[in-house]
């Protein structure tokens, strides 16, 4: 397996495609000048540079992710192996490439993440309806990737066009391709190999077409087997035209929970902390550590070299044991796990960019969450503790939400009209991910009314936030 070093020679390179291929492509004249004063022409050719850039990165992206998918099997057969032996030292090393392993997948996703949000506008929330909440991993040699790599090719050599495949993500789970055509917009292609997946595709397309719609018992001289593919072909053409109804209008049938939803833009503009690293960042020139804290709850650790690597993994967490009773600690690089903001999208320097994926830095933010509670509550949005039994019965409503619960106690924010919300992940990742001022954030949910409100984890009848 490569160095470190030499993987982030590669992340650099990829990202170099990804996100900088574009404006590198322009004549001086025009990169000299604000995009908004760019014409049409000026515009169009932006795009197709910024897709050109895309398709080199996607060939690299697709290279490196089956390596280390090959590589991630391989090891995975030694680690068995290593068990029926009595060399735990060998066992533990082979664990421990593994976890670098995953690491790498997700620093290669990461990197398609961030062009799926470009594709779209650097609308995180829109690209989160492409995301269906399915558990385990993707594996590209599992997939029908030849096929699918062929018609990406295919689609590709058009000029303003450009076809991602979604198993390189980990944001899209609907379809094998997402495409951005400039005079289509955007759609979702489910791709399927062989004559008797071409045959059903061909009765669906003339059913719905012409009538009558697919139904139990309809085509008699179907399988039950076909007859099963129907529908599995259906749900998952359905999905697809509900994401991308979303991704066009900001609105309609949410594909993850069939409920009907609208991404809003609340009424206040939110306020973003990252602009903090930048300072931080001038600390690290003159010592291997920089600390601070924002809005009473907020603390956040950025750390380089050798001493301040040790550092990291338990300044915050000590501080906050210290001072506080309920607490999370995250690691940024938790990102590349969550549906965000991507890393290259803050006000950070690629090469520490690279040093965040590859492990030579690190960024920890840390929150208090009594403080946090009394930040949205002096913000205008009335936040609690839940009791454990409380807690109890929102665990066991059965509902699959994802709530944030510390010491037995999940947290309860008061929507209007006499509902009351829960905090999940979203919450927590608009702080820690996507770098959301805290009272920012809270100022933001105060301005929506009832329970309608949305910032892109919520949906209707579902009053988890």
């Amino acid at each position: 397996m490569e160095t470190t070093e030499e993987f982030g020679i590669k992340l650099t390179e990829i990202a170099d495609l990804a996100f900088y291929y574009g404006i590198e492509s322009l004549p001086d004249a025009q990169k000299s000048r604000p995009g908004k004063e760019w014409s049409k022409d000026e515009m169009d050719f932006f795009m197709e540079k910024c897709h050109d850039g895309f398709k080199l990165a996607q060939n690299r992206l697709v290279e490196e992710v089956m390596s280390y998918q090959l590589l991630y099997r391989q090891n995975k057969e030694h680690i068995k192996q290593s068990r029926s032996g009595v060399d735990k030292t060998k066992t533990k090393e082979l664990q421990n490439k593994e976890k670098v392993i995953i690491r790498r997948l997700h620093n290669l996703s990461h990197i398609a993440d961030g062009m799926v949000v470009q594709m779209l506008g650097q609308q995180v929330d829109v690209a989160r309806r492409l995301n269906i909440g399915e558990k385990g991993s993707k594996h590209l040699e599992n997939s029908n990737i030849e096929h699918v790599i062929k018609v990406v090719n295919e689609l590709n050599k058009k000029p303003g066009t450009f076809a991602l495949i979604s198993d390189l993500t980990s944001y899209i789970q609907i379809g094998d391709i997402f495409v951005i055509d400039r005079e289509k917009g955007y759609y979702i292609s489910e791709l399927k190999e062989g004559e008797v997946n071409a045959k059903l595709r061909k009765f669906i397309d003339t059913s719905l077409e012409n009538g009558p719609p697919v139904c139990e018992g309809f085509q008699p001289d179907f399988t039950d087997h076909e007859m099963d593919q129907i529908k599995r072909m259906l749900k998952q053409d359905l999905r697809a035209l509900q994401a991308v109804e979303i991704v066009n209008t900001d609105e309609g049938i949410d594909p993850k929970t069939g409920g009907r939803m609208t991404v809003r833009t609340p009424v206040v503009d939110m306020e973003f902390y990252d602009g903090i690293f930048i300072p931080m960042l001038e600390e690290l020139k003159t010592k291997n550590w920089s600390y601070t804290v924002l809005d009473r709850c907020l603390h956040i650790g950025m750390y380089h070299g050798e001493v301040g690597l040790l550092m990291a993994a338990g300044t915050i967490p000590g501080i906050l044991e210290r001072a506080a009773e309920n607490y999370i600690v995250v690691d940024l690089m938790a990102i590349t796990e969550s549906l965000s903001e991507t890393l290259f999208a803050k006000p950070l320097p690629k090469d520490f960019v690279i040093k965040l994926m590859t492990g030579q830095a690190k960024i920890i933010i840390g929150i208090d969450m009594d403080k946090l509670i009394q930040v949205f509550n002096d913000n205008g949005v009335k936040t609690r503790w839940l009791s454990k039994r409380e807690t109890g019965k929102v665990n066991s409503n059965g509902k699959k939400l994802e709530i944030v619960v510390i010491n037995g106690r999940a947290i309860g924010i008061e929507l209007g009209h006499g509902k009351e919300g829960i905090v999940s992940g979203g919450i927590i990742s608009k702080i820690v991910f996507d770098n959301v001022l805290p009272s920012s954030l809270a100022q933001a949910m105060s301005t929506a009314q009832g329970p309608t409100m949305k910032f892109g984890d919520e949906h209707d009848g579902n009053q988890q936030i």
